[in-house]
C-alpha cells in the first residue's frame, strides 16, 4: 500500500477486516489520491471521523460509491461532509452506525443535496422520522416528473432504499404509503427493469459481496419487522411519433 501514498493513481478502495490499519494512512490515501470514485471501509476495518472526513473532503468531486461497515465511531461531525461534498455521489451504505452519534437533520442533508444519489442504505435508522421521509418522497416525485417530461433519464434519480430499525410510526405513516405507491410492482419485467437501469447495473454486482442483492433490489417494497427494502417504480415512457 505504501506506493499509492506518493501516487495518485487509484479509482477504487476496498478495505475489508484490515484491523490495523490507521486513521492517518486513510487520510493519506485521500490526500494522494483525489479522484477516488469508489471507496468500501467494510468488516472490523476502522474508520474515524478525521479519516472519513478527509476522504469525502478530498474525493467528494469524483466519489460515487461510499460504503462504511463499521461506523460505530462515527457521527456528524464527518458525514456532513458527504452533503457538502459529494455532488456525484450514486451510493451510500453505512452499516453499524450509531443512532445517537449520526442525526436525521445530517442524513436529511444527503437526501437533499446530493442530487446524483440512487442508492441509500442504513443499517440502523431510528433517528429517521417525518422530516427525512418527507424529504425523501419530495425528492422522489420531483424526480419522477422530470422523468416523465423528458428533462431526466429514466434511470436517474433516488431509486432505492435499504433501511433497519425504523420507526414503527414511521411505517405506518403517510410517507411510507406514498412511497409503496411509487414502487417496483410485482408485473414488472426483470427485462424491462434492466434495460431502465442499464446505465448503473455494474454497481451491484460490485457490492454483491456485502449484500443480498435479491433482497436489496425487492420487486415491490418489502417491510419486515423494522426493515424497509424500497426500490422505485420502473417508469415507461413512450415516444411520440
Amino acid at each position: 500500500m505504501a506506493k499509492y501514498l506518493t501516487s495518485g493513481s487509484l479509482e477504487s478502495i476496498i478495505l475489508n477486516n484490515c484491523s490495523t490499519i490507521q486513521s492517518s494512512t486513510l487520510c493519506k490515501l485521500a490526500i494522494t489520491n483525489p479522484q477516488l470514485k469508489r471507496v468500501e471501509i467494510m468488516g472490523n476495518t476502522p474508520i474515524s471521523d478525521s479519516s472519513l472526513a478527509a476522504l469525502v473532503d478530498r474525493c467528494g468531486a469524483t466519489l460515487e460509491q461510499l460504503s462504511i461497515g463499521n461506523a460505530r465511531q462515527i457521527t456528524d461531525k464527518s458525514i456532513r461532509y458527504i452533503a457538502l461534498r459529494c455532488k456525484r455521489i450514486r451510493q451510500i451504505c453505512i452499516f453499524n452506525n450509531n443512532t445517537e452519534r449520526v442525526s436525521e437533520d445530517t442524513l436529511t442533508a444527503i437526501i437533499t443535496h446530493c442530487p446524483t444519489l440512487q442508492t441509500i442504505s442504513l443499517s440502523d435508522s431510528r433517528c429517521l422520522g417525518s422530516t427525512f421521509f418527507d424529504s425523501v418522497v419530495q425528492r422522489v416525485n420531483i424526480e419522477m416528473a422530470s422523468i416523465y417530461r423528458h428533462q431526466a433519464k429514466v434511470g436517474s434519480g433516488l431509486q432505492r432504499l435499504c433501511l433497519g430499525g425504523v420507526k414503527r410510526d414511521m411505517i405506518q405513516s403517510r410517507y411510507m404509503k406514498e412511497l409503496i405507491d411509487k414502487s417496483a410492482c410485482e408485473n414488472d419485467d426483470d427485462t424491462d427493469m434492466d434495460d431502465a437501469t442499464n446505465d448503473d447495473e455494474g454497481e451491484h454486482d460490485q457490492l454483491s459481496h456485502i449484500l443480498d442483492t435479491t433482497k436489496f433490489r425487492p420487486k415491490s417494497t418489502v417491510i419486515r419487522g423494522s426493515t424497509v427494502w424500497w426500490q422505485r417504480r420502473r417508469i415507461l415512457i413512450t415516444s411520440s411519433t
